[in-house]
């Protein structure tokens, strides 16, 4: 399973100003966490201490100072680092205790506001990082397993309350030279001795300045990762912007390519364009936000009413004489020479016959109309 980070946050109390430190160093002791849920619904159970004791040791501690407060985990940077943990019952409840180291010549006013802010109980909190490979959930709380201690920090705002709070926090007070290296001894373990033949040099500033390299490179380490992580998350919001970018590109596309075929099917079936450009783009719009279905129906009801006008023009015209050959009489009536001069219907009328054949016609109309 990947692992997973989270960050934890715990609060200052109350220290005792005997509490011994080096000038240039100072102690502090601090409840790392408990075995109870946190207001962020997580919690470790005390089986799991050893876990984070076992990866908390040599770890640093971190703050980001503004002159006046301290700020969150983004830019912070390490002020010392954990020496020691340990496992108390306090009240009933399993605590994990951490003792710490702060760099007070390299960092002056950063454990100088620690101590001030801390005098006046208005101390910021200690956030804790831990990896976590896997989380059980059990009556709505996070119980996270498979713990790996990153690092410590300083924040304004603790998630445990007041539960986790600095227990000790020594004073900055000058030692003689055999307070100093009993003291040492209590926190670093033993030391060579100060070697009298070569000026008062002593092995222990040796051993302090080897602790300063490995302190310095760490947190060269830790920058460098730092700058790493920034570069990483600069990285993946330009490649968020350009994808996004792409996504409206291939959208664009994909609009015009959908709006030059439907165009073409309407062409293609018998509609006119308009030779306006905005009329143009306000049809083509139209039938771009139409759903397939819906144009496919159109763009066949189209070219069905197309081919049925086109019949209807295409149907030849009547001529006038076929009109008027439609509307006369299917045969006028024939003069036989029979009526007038006694031939046979079949026989050729002669010219006196017809003449006489006329002028019975007129004296017949002329006498109709009297009547």
């Amino acid at each position: 399973m990947k692992d997973k980070t989270v960050i934890m946050q715990s609060a200052v109390a109350d220290v005792s100003p005997e509490d011994f430190m080096h000038p240039g160093l100072r102690m502090c002791r601090f409840v790392f966490c408990d075995d109870q849920p946190n207001d962020n619904g997580q919690g470790v159970a005390a089986e799991d201490f050893d876990s984070i004791i076992k990866t908390g040791i040599g770890t640093p501690i971190k703050m980001k100072f503004y002159g006046q407060a301290a700020g969150g985990h983004t830019g912070s940077i390490p002020i010392g680092y954990i020496k020691d943990m340990f496992k108390r019952v306090d009240d009933g409840i399993n605590q994990l205790v951490a003792d710490a180291v702060l760099f007070a010549d390299e960092y002056p006013e950063e454990v100088q506001f620690l101590a001030d802010s801390h005098e006046k109980g208005e101390a910021p909190g200690i956030s804790w990082e831990l990896k976590y490979s896997e989380s059980i959930i059990k009556d709505g709380i996070e119980w996270l397993k498979g713990l790996i201690t990153r690092a410590a920090t300083f924040v304004g705002h603790p998630a445990y309350g007041t539960r986790t709070k600095i227990l000790a926090l020594a004073s900055n007070r000058e030692l003689s030279d055999e307070e100093f290296v009993d003291a040492f001894k209590d926190i670093f373990g033993t030391i060579s001795p100060k070697n009298e033949n070569e000026g008062g040099n002593n092995r222990m500033e040796e051993e302090l300045q080897s602790l300063k390299d490995k302190v310095a490179e760490l947190t060269s380490q830790l920058e460098a990762k730092d700058t790493e992580i920034s570069s990483r998350d600069t990285s993946i919001e330009t490649l968020t912007t350009e994808r996004d970018e792409l996504k409206t590109t291939v959208s664009e596309y994909q609009t015009r390519e959908l709006i030059a075929s439907r165009t073409a099917a309407l062409v293609e079936a018998g509609i006119t364009l308009p030779e306006d450009p905005d009329k143009l783009a306000f049809k083509q719009a139209h039938w771009a936000a139409m759903s397939e279905e819906v144009f496919t129906s159109t763009v066949e009801d189209l070219k069905e009413a197309i081919s049925t006008a086109a019949k209807k023009i295409e149907k030849p015209q009547e001529s006038l004489a076929e009109k008027l050959q439609n509307k006369r009489p299917a045969s006028l009536p024939r003069f036989s020479s029979a009526s007038v001069d006694g031939t046979e219907g079949d026989e050729q009328p002669t010219f006196s016959g017809l003449k006489t054949k006329f002028k019975t016609i007129s004296r017949t109309s002329a006498s109709a109309e009297s009547e």
